[in-house]
């Protein structure tokens, strides 16, 4: 919030600007003023997972042309930014193999290498620990899944990149008995 006066010009027609030392903190289009009259708000959106420090500078010039300026320094935290995993759609297998499953994984901020993740299954009889395998260490990892019976489970996915998880990715694990769908005689 900042107060002006002008003894010559109606406050309405005073022209202000703002700018950023730093564009690519605070680009043009995060100043924006609001209000009216005398008590005027500037509005600092900084860019999107950007941090750093930025002059921001007013300047208010009025009909006649004269200017005046003030500078407020402004500081922007790096926070981290949990990871991603990219949905899972249900998946569907038999007993007596098992099945791959491709899951994708972002950080905008933690290398993937140092980014790991977890899968636990809600039905041991169907998924028990040791039948939840995970591999790769990018943005594209596997989950091999190894059934023990038929049945379903729901399996929840977690990352973790030393600092924060991701939202919990849950998807549907559906495991048919041998044969499940194959005709056992032709009439």
């Amino acid at each position: 919030n900042y107060t002006h006066a002008d003894d010559y010009s109606d406050l309405e027609t005073i022209t202000r600007t703002a700018t950023s030392s730093n564009p690519a903190l605070v680009a043009p289009g995060g100043l924006v003023f609001s209000g009216t009259g005398s008590g005027r708000q500037l509005t600092v959106t900084p860019s999107a997972d950007a941090s750093g420090t930025a002059t921001i500078t007013v300047t208010l010039r009025d009909t006649a042309g004269l200017t005046t300026s003030s500078s407020f320094a402004l500081t922007v935290n790096a926070v981290n930014d949990a990871p991603v995993i990219g949905a899972v759609a249900s998946q569907t297998t038999s007993v007596g193999g098992s099945h791959g499953v491709t899951l994708s994984l972002s950080d905008v901020d933690t290398s993937l290498a140092a980014v790991s993740l977890t899968a636990t299954s809600d039905n041991a009889t169907v998924l028990p620990p040791g039948a939840l395998a995970l591999s790769g260490s990018g943005a594209i990892r596997t989950l091999t899944l190894t059934p023990a019976a038929a049945g379903s489970a729901t399996v929840t996915l977690l990352a973790n990149d030393g600092a924060a998880n991701s939202a919990p990715v849950t998807f549907s694990f559906i495991v048919n008995p041998v044969g499940f769908g194959i005709p056992t005689a032709i009439t």
